[in-house]
């Protein structure tokens, strides 16, 4: 059993987390160990200090293999939107003659659509979303394909290009662990993939990852992604708000906000919010900022819409914005003031797993299942690793 455990490095904008985990029963995930720390994070535009980022990620993984018995030779790490450049391309490839679709022809499609790419990076990924025979309906999954008889085949494929920065600086961290392989995964093609149903993923889906120093909007389609970008955001942002607009410490700024909800009713908000050393806010007021810093999150989501489709005959199927990662929980209210504030539905995705169930859980338990996913399949994304550009 211990040899099916795989070791895992998510990354986030304001700490990062090394756990062991494994497939249970039922398709489960287990998580057999992990260890976070905090560091200085990464905006927009990348790491705030990559130095701090790379001791963080020597201070996580060091306890946790001190107390593994075992020997891991490889590690998945997650890559933020930050660090990701994505590309889209059609691609089709004509049989000579027909035969039975197989592994090896989708993987020639992939080639060949990597080929008629010029993108600096290293190609850690690639996923489609759609594959298409003749005129037949679209398949969503590489599985529904093997074995039907085609003369050609065809896909929307997606390729994803990790910053070599981003890659270098993981690597110096885990230079002194001994793995032998690294293998990079897109955070957000994975949170998409394991939190949002097929049936969702069937047309065009948003989903919104708010995190502590940045947030990132994914549009997704079958299992590639179509656009993402990540802003500068989130609950860091909120409690900036908080601590100028009171004159509090960072500290009574985070005690605020874990006891607001800006979706109480008015009743409510005449009451005041008061801590142990005599200050006194009445909720109102707390409420009118923590929803300017949500309204700052729902105006870079409607911006990303309109640069992206405003002028495409594109349909969003239920007009659902899904919403997941640690601000969504630390921001009591968030879903329902969205849902005004964009005149669309928000919903709110974590793990459908027992003890693992918050939103903040969302982009290592993604990223695990992902990675189970690639362990069975022998991927050939390694280590000093990928595909350089």
């Amino acid at each position: 059993m211990r040899n099916e455990r795989v070791a895992l490095l998510d990354v986030r904008s304001f700490e990062l987390t090394f756990l062991i985990g494994t497939k249970g029963f039922n398709s489960s995930l287990v998580v057999c160990g992990e260890h976070t720390e905090e560091y200085e994070g990464y905006s927009a535009q990348g790491f705030l200090d990559e130095v701090a980022f790379e001791e963080a990620v020597r201070a996580a993984v060091d306890p946790v293999l001190k107390t593994y018995k075992g020997k891991l030779q490889k590690i998945y790490v997650g890559t933020p939107s930050p660090f990701l450049r994505l590309r889209t391309v059609g691609q089709n490839l004509p049989f000579s003659k027909r035969h039975k679709v197989s592994a090896a022809d989708i993987e020639t499609l992939y080639d060949c659509g990597l080929n008629v790419l010029a993108e600096e990076g290293r190609h850690i990924h690639h996923s489609a979303m759609y594959f298409a025979i003749g005129n037949t309906n679209n398949y969503y999954s590489e599985e529904e394909l093997y074995g039907t008889p085609s003369t050609s085949l065809r896909g929307g494929l997606c390729y994803y290009f990790a910053d070599e920065n981003y890659c270098a600086a993981v690597e110096r961290a885990l230079k002194a662990f001994g793995f032998t392989e690294i293998v990079f995964l897109p955070t957000m093609l994975a949170e998409a993939v394991y939190l949002l149903p097929n049936k969702e993923r069937a047309g065009y889906a948003v989903l919104l990852d708010v995190g502590y120093l940045t947030a990132t909007v994914s549009v997704v389609y079958g299992n590639g992604t179509v656009h993402e970008k990540s802003f500068t955001g989130g609950v860091a942002e909120i409690i900036f708000y908080l601590t100028k607009r009171f004159g509090v410490e960072p500290d009574v700024a985070e005690s605020i906000l874990a006891c607001a909800n800006i979706a109480v009713g008015d009743d409510h908000k005449e009451q005041p919010w008061t801590n142990d050393e005599g200050v006194s806010i009445p909720v109102a007021q707390i409420n009118d900022v923590i929803e300017y810093g949500v309204d700052q999150l729902c105006d870079h989501v409607n911006r990303f819409l309109d640069e992206r489709y405003k002028d495409k005959d594109v349909v969003m199927p239920n007009n659902t914005l899904w919403i997941t990662g640690e601000g969504v929980g630390a921001i009591m209210g968030i879903a329902d003031h969205m849902s005004r504030r964009l005149d669309r539905s928000v919903k709110i995705l974590s793990p459908d797993l027992a003890y693992n169930d918050r939103p903040s859980q969302s982009s290592r338990l993604a990223l695990l299942s992902m990675a189970i996913g690639n362990q069975q399949k022998k991927s050939p994304y390694r280590l000093f690793g990928g595909k350089r550009r």
